[in-house]
């Protein structure tokens, strides 16, 4: 279902030296990892590594503002952002 191989030549094309990559279907959870998750020691990542988010968040929430914006019509009606027009959403301004 996943290619390790893949994950593998990404993570050196695009020099990271580490990932783990999970997925959920039919209620199964499958995880692999690949690279290293100490460049100094050299270990191994697993699908147990623990990963510091640092500005990921950003990039979550910027995504999901594109998903319920693909569903809301926003206004940019404020200079504090947008607003949103669609019924039953609380409104600004």
């Amino acid at each position: 279902m996943i290619d390790e191989a893949r994950l593998a030549a990404l993570l050196a094309e695009y020099q990271i030296p580490s990932a783990t990559l999970g997925v959920l279907r039919d209620g199964e959870i499958t995880a692999v990892s690949a690279g290293i998750r100490n460049v100094e020691t050299r270990e191994p990542a697993t699908p147990s590594t623990v990963y510091q988010c640092g500005s990921m968040t950003k990039t979550w929430t910027a995504l999901a503002f594109m998903r319920l914006s693909a569903r809301v019509r926003w206004a940019w009606t404020s200079r504090y952002g947008p607003t949103c027009r669609t019924s039953g959403w609380p409104t600004r301004g």
